[in-house]
C-alpha cells in the first residue's frame, strides 16, 4: 500500500520499504540493501496512531565501495 503526502493514512501497523535517495551518480545508492525495498523482507514495521503527526527516521548503513 502506498500513500501520497496529502493522503491521510489510516491508523494501524505497517510494514515499511525503503529506497535510496536520488544521487547524481550511481555510487553508494547501487550498494543500498535491496531487501529494504520490499516491505515483506525489510523487517521494518511502524505504527500509525490516530490523531498524531508521525515522523519516522531511518538510518541505513551502506558498505563503502
Amino acid at each position: 500500500m502506498s500513500f501520497d503526502q496529502a493522503a491521510e493514512i489510516p491508523p494501524g501497523w505497517y510494514r515499511v520499504a525503503l529506497t535510496p535517495a536520488p544521487t547524481p551518480t550511481s555510487g553508494p545508492a547501487s550498494l543500498f540493501p535491496t531487501k529494504l525495498a520490499r516491505p515483506d523482507m525489510s523487517g521494518i514495521e511502524r505504527e500509525v496512531k490516530p490523531g498524531k503527526e508521525h515522523i519516522f527516521e531511518f538510518v541505513v548503513e551502506v558498505p563503502k565501495e
